[in-house]
């Protein structure tokens, strides 16, 4: 079924990633080695389908009314494999794991996350503040102001995506201390932001 996630058929690859979903636990091994060891599109399908995986855990438990804290194992593992992705080679391959984290967010992808601000690709950098906005964690909004600083090129999407992660990061002191630094895109940033919450 793995390979069937680099075949040449656009329907063929979503059936494969659906499939492989559905199935589950059996599967997650069968996607670590697909990350581990495959071309760019079969790692990339390999994260969709964990990403699907994951997202059906989270449904499973709201209906069987769990605890949020108390995450399956099912997420976990799928997790744990999502996260070894941030540190592809192929951007393409990492801009999907991120997307993965904003779309599931996962508290032991911080870290990465965070370094990801810095990437040479606008889009990853775009998709990990947007990730890391999800998680709402204020130890992020330091790192936030920070890439607005940054002295890369931030396009408009990506300079509001880290403006809106720092809204909804929600933390209003932590935020102030961007309008006493020295950047002016930082200062910007951090009013627009507190101009939200």
């Amino acid at each position: 079924l793995a390979q069937l996630l680099s075949d040449q058929r656009y329907a063929v690859r979503q059936r494969a990633i659906f499939e492989s979903a559905t199935r589950g636990q059996t599967m997650i091994t069968a996607l670590r080695n697909t990350i581990d060891r495959s071309d760019t599109l079969s790692r990339q399908g390999a994260i969709w389908a964990l990403t699907n995986i994951v997202g059906k855990a989270i449904m499973a438990e709201e209906q069987n009314d769990q605890i949020k804290q108390h995450t399956s194992t099912l997420q976990t593992a799928a997790q744990e494999v999502i996260r070894t992705a941030l540190g592809d080679q192929n951007p393409l391959v990492r801009h999907i794991a991120v997307r993965s984290f904003s779309t599931h967010p996962d508290s032991l992808a911080q870290p990465q996350l965070i370094q990801l601000l810095h990437s040479e690709h606008p889009e990853i950098r775009r998709e990990a503040a947007t990730a890391l906005g999800r998680l709402g964690d204020p130890s992020a909004i330091e790192h936030l102001l920070v890439a607005l600083a940054s002295s890369t090129d931030i396009d408009r999407t990506e300079d509001h995506a880290i403006i809106f992660a720092l809204i909804e990061i929600d933390d209003v002191p932590l935020t102030r201390q961007g309008l006493v630094s020295d950047d002016p895109d930082s200062q910007r940033g951090a009013l627009l932001a507190l101009d939200q919450m």
